[in-house]
This record gives C-alpha cells, sequence and structure tokens, in this order.
C-alpha cells in the first residue's frame, strides 16, 4: 500500500511538472512566436496578458535582462502553495524593466525653446531620462499661505497679478491635515481665487501652490500639462524627443 502511494504521488508529481510551462519575452522578439524558448520569445507584455486564465501553477514568465517592457501586466490565475506562477528574468544584465509610462513622440516647436507634443490622453507624470518631471509651480519651493478660505474661494494678499492672470491655473490646497486638493482655478480677482466648491482650506494660513501655467515654465525640470488639450509643454524637448515618456503611473 505505501509503495502505491508513493508510486501515485509521483505520477502526480509528472503530471504537474509536465503541465508546467516557460514563457519568455525579449525586445527582440516577436508576438507571433511561440513564446516557449528563448529562441522564440514574445515582444510585448499586451502577448503575455492573453494567456489570461491559461496559465497553470508552476507556469514561469521571464523577461530578458536589460529590456524595457511597456504596459501593465495582468495575471488572472492562480498558483498553488506547492507551485507559484513565477514573473522573473533571464539572461545576463541588469533587471528587466515593467514600465507604465508611453514614449511621447511628435514634439513641435511652440515658441522659442519651448516644445509642444499632444497626447491621447492627459497624464499623471512626465519623465525626462528616468526622473520625474516638475509641473511648473508657483512658487518654485515651499508654500503660499491662505488669508481666508471657503468652500469656494480662497484670498491671499500676495496674489498681486492682473486680475485674470491665475485663470485656468491649477491650485494644490491643503484641505486637511492628511488631505491636499487639487482644483483648476476658474476665476482670479482682488487677490481671491475662485476653485471649484469643495476646496476650502481647512484652516487659515494653511499653505497651497498654484502650477500648471505656461508664465511659470522657468526652471530646469517643469513642464506644463495642457488641460483641454492634453499637450505637453516642455523647454528644449525638440532636441531629445526619444527620452520622454508619459503615463497615469511610473515611466522610463
Amino acid at each position: 500500500m505505501r509503495l502505491r502511494s508513493a508510486l501515485l504521488i509521483a505520477a502526480a508529481t509528472m503530471v504537474m511538472g509536465l503541465k508546467a510551462a516557460t514563457y519568455y519575452v525579449s525586445p527582440t522578439g516577436s508576438d507571433t512566436n511561440n513564446g516557449t524558448s528563448q529562441a522564440t520569445p514574445w515582444q510585448s507584455i499586451a502577448r503575455v496578458n492573453q494567456l489570461g486564465t491559461s496559465l497553470q501553477p508552476g507556469d514561469r514568465i521571464l523577461f530578458q535582462r536589460g529590456g524595457l517592457y511597456r504596459g501593465k501586466l495582468t495575471i488572472n490565475a492562480n498558483g498553488s502553495a506547492a507551485a507559484y506562477i513565477e514573473v522573473g528574468a533571464y539572461g545576463t544584465g541588469a533587471q528587466p524593466v515593467i514600465s507604465g509610462s508611453v514614449p511621447v513622440t511628435g514634439w513641435v516647436q511652440h515658441s522659442g525653446s519651448i516644445w509642444r507634443a499632444s497626447l491621447s490622453q492627459r497624464p499623471k507624470h512626465i519623465y525626462v531620462n528616468g526622473a520625474l518631471q516638475t509641473i511648473a509651480r508657483f512658487p518654485n519651493s515651499g508654500w503660499l499661505r491662505v488669508d481666508q478660505g471657503t468652500s469656494t474661494s480662497l484670498t491671499d494678499a500676495e496674489l498681486t497679478q492682473p486680475n485674470g492672470y491665475w485663470n485656468s491655473a491649477t491650485a494644490v490646497i491643503r484641505t486637511a491635515n492628511w488631505s491636499y486638493d487639487t482644483a483648476f482655478v476658474s476665476a482670479h480677482a482682488n487677490g481671491v481665487l475662485a476653485p471649484p466648491p469643495a476646496t476650502a482650506p481647512g484652516k487659515l494660513h494653511w499653505g497651497y501652490i498654484r502650477n500648471n501655467k505656461l508664465e511659470l515654465l522657468d526652471a530646469p525640470g517643469e513642464v506644463v500639462i495642457m488641460t483641454a488639450l492634453r499637450d505637453i509643454i516642455y523647454p528644449g524637448a525638440g532636441r531629445h524627443q526619444s527620452r520622454h515618456s508619459a503615463g497615469r503611473g511610473i515611466g522610463a
């Protein structure tokens, strides 16, 4: 009986081993390959995601080291305590990078050394050479202080710019100890900003900044994201088009 049990366990283990598969992904691969060997790898995360629920316990998805893979990796299957579904790397070199950003192309000159590119959707982050860029802001460092705030407006005696100057800019406002709200400025007059309702600064003298206005583009590493057009404004981008990326999460 013990021998029979041992044989059954061994047979079950062999069946599990036969079912497990390894899939390879490489920047030089092709999504028309079978993806089951280093000689015939897939190229994209999108192709990996097509596996869907067909992944089995013990299966492995290996990305070639040194590669950059754009997209969101989705695993819709479960492994087991004895046989995980593994996502790893193969080859030599740096760890592979999975990036949620997309390259920004189509740069055109906006004016002078400032360049502009259009996107299909509004990005959350902009990267250059892997470095997160700052949305052009005022002040460039530190915070402004609220003299008086309500759910529909905030007053600051230091808002000395001409009426309407801050229209369409963005205000980042501290509304609680743990919270910062973002509001688009709909009106500016006589030292008063009118963001949409529900952005009360909480307590007097709490901080806020204003950002995402073309006139604020005055420091290295700054960008402006045009809300209506979903355009990126960047100084000097025309000389480094291939180095820019945009994403709703991380980028490279």
